[in-house]
């Protein structure tokens, strides 16, 4: 199953554009949060990073939020220096690279237009395909490709193969409303782990072995640290309200999509045919896990911490949490 962002064809971009503005899937609060994650990164790092986001989308409300972080971090600077920045060096000095990985190229060509619009000065590189394939391969090709091989797939860009990784890695890797598409006994937990692969280490060098084991004690935000942010919908735990299930958090999600979801939409813009047609997605491919869960891939990856840093959408279960090496 694809994402509800990239199964969308062209055509119903504009549907999926009225979940988005009317904030159905909480997307601007989601995408200020991953993007304050990254911030925190950026000022504990002292340089520039490095992001694959999987299952980008056109990646507009991230591209913005990032936008705004850079203009508080240049703020922040300015404010001790004389020196003003431009937008376009705001940006890159926030994020020098921007990959963005999706199964639809449609998508992937309105993220291009929104990196280049929002963060310019950041490089942007995009490849159509599904995530746990680009992670995986990220892990592999890891400080692997020489700088030719490295050009020759950034070149070719949505339709060729997945750029190779920055030399040591990323610096973070966000999966934003993508992750729930895995199944849980398998896809998430291959997920993690090529994700821990992909990402830089700590301290920029590799550690010995980080290969498994329980996580180790990491103040939050040290510039040791590299990220995998998951903002996604999640089961609640066993605690609240005697636990959930996939089933049980399908009716219940379904229901919301299909009785409030046109309600909520200015004018009455997103119809009823099309909120059932969002909820048949939704309860046939959607397979969310719990914070617990994904704690458990983490430290079976090797991740020193697990922790939910955000509650974007109560109804819906929409989080946002870090794994962190």
């Amino acid at each position: 199953p694809t994402p509800l962002k990239t199964s969308l064809s062209l055509h119903r971009h504009q549907t999926y554009q009225l979940v988005v503005d009317a904030g159905l899937l909480g997307h601007a609060k989601l995408a200020s949060a991953v993007a304050s994650q990254l911030a925190e990164l950026r000022r504990t790092r002292g340089r520039p990073l490095r992001i694959l986001d999987l299952g980008s989308g056109d990646a507009g409300s991230l591209t913005r939020a990032l936008a705004a972080e850079a203009a508080r971090l240049s703020s922040a600077a300015a404010s001790a220096s004389p020196a003003s920045a431009s937008p376009a060096s705001a940006a890159a000095d926030f994020v020098s690279q921007y990959t963005g990985v999706d199964d639809s190229r449609p998508a992937l060509a309105l993220a291009a237009e929104n990196v280049e619009k929002n963060l310019p000065g950041t490089e942007g590189r995009f490849f159509a395909g599904d995530l746990l394939s680009a992670a995986e391969q990220s892990g592999e090709g890891k400080g692997g490709a020489s700088a030719a091989a490295a050009a020759t797939a950034a070149a070719a860009g949505p339709s060729g193969s997945l750029p190779a990784p920055p030399e040591g890695g990323y610096d973070a890797i966000v999966a934003s409303l993508s992750a729930h598409h895995l199944s849980t006994e398998e896809g998430k937990p291959a997920l993690v782990a090529a994700a821990r692969r992909a990402l830089l280490p700590a301290g920029g060098e590799e550690e010995k072995g980080a290969s498994g084991g329980a996580p180790t004690s990491l103040s939050p935000g040290s510039s040791r640290s590299s990220l995998l942010i998951i903002a996604d919908v999640f089961l609640n735990e066993d605690g609240d309200g005697g636990g959930d299930t996939v089933d049980a958090w399908r009716r219940r999600s379904c229901a919301v999509i299909r009785e409030r979801w046109p309600l909520r939409v200015a004018g009455g813009a997103l119809s009823a045919e099309e909120a059932h047609r969002i909820a048949s997605h939704v309860g046939t491919c959607d397979v969310p896990a719990k914070v617990s869960e994904y704690a458990a891939f983490a430290e079976a990856a090797g991740f020193r911490r697990c922790a939910k840093v955000a509650d974007v959408e109560e109804e819906l279960g929409i989080k946002v949490i870090v794994l962190e090496i």
